[in-house]
């Protein structure tokens, strides 16, 4: 991934305030912390770290969702910073800033849904809660691959998307996803494969908890939920009451390549 001066500042100063409202936490996964630790220590990862196994709490921060869109300067794909808490090995809350619009999206256990709000005027706006709308004909579908694997359920999504007629690009960032989903159109399905042994790490996928309370989708290609103690190779999200349209598209392209 792109890692800027930003990533780091940003991670320094999110820790250091998290360490501050909270020093009875366990501890903090973060980002740029476990990427480190990883070029240090020859054969770790991210999964090994004894903090996925607290039953206390843990904070998970991405420091900078999109790293590629703010190197970019994108403005239709803000980044974001994201942060989670878990508790005994539970995600218990989720909270997504994006520096470029000011704007908020928010959850925790007890509320009934998904929120968000923004800064206006030095204050914040009323929350409003945001739940995932239906895809229609117009629908946008986001795919993103690393590595060069044949025939993989991202190229049958982004054949079937010619095929039905449905625009497609390239989204850099769950942060950016859940942007488009709940604070733009919504009219979005977002797809990610990886490869071996490297794939999504719990600080990409740690807003799952929030993306669920606001009604989406968001498992592995074939359904499955997500582990967020080991890398996730693949992830779809989608409006959880439009989960028949992956399956429908699969078997769409792979009745026609058999028949081709």
């Amino acid at each position: 991934t792109i890692v800027t001066q930003a990533d780091t500042d940003a991670e320094d100063a999110i820790v250091k305030a998290l360490n501050k409202i909270d020093p009875n936490a366990d501890g903090i996964i973060s980002e740029e912390i476990e990427e480190g630790r990883s070029e240090t220590q020859i054969g770790y990862n991210w999964t090994q770290s004894p903090l996925l196994q607290s039953k206390g709490r843990v904070w998970i921060v991405d420091p900078m969702d999109g790293s590629a869109h703010f190197a970019e300067k994108d403005p239709k794909h803000p980044f974001g910073i994201m942060v989670g808490l878990r508790d005994n090995g539970n995600t218990v809350m989720n909270v997504i800033y994006f520096p470029a619009t000011n704007e908020f999206l928010f959850a925790a256990e007890g509320m009934d849904g998904a929120w968000s709000t923004r800064f206006e005027n030095g204050k914040l706006t009323p929350p409003e809660r945001k739940i995932a709308q239906p895809l229609t004909s117009e629908m946008f579908l986001a795919h993103r691959r690393k590595g060069d694997n044949a025939a993989t359920p991202s190229d049958i999504i982004g054949e079937a998307a010619k095929m039905f007629g449905e625009r497609q690009y390239q989204v850099k960032s769950i942060a950016a996803t859940l942007h488009r989903m709940l604070l733009g159109d919504g009219n979005l399905v977002y797809a990610f494969e990886g490869i071996e042994p490297k794939g999504l790490a719990i600080w990409d996928f740690c807003t799952e908890f929030m993306a669920r309370k606001a009604g989406l989708s968001v498992t592995t290609f074939d359904g499955q939920p997500i582990n967020h103690t080991s890398a996730q190779t693949n992830i779809i999200i989608m409006p959880a009451h439009e989960t028949t349209l992956f399956g429908r598209m699969m078997t769409s392209m792979q009745t026609i390549k058999r028949s081709g």
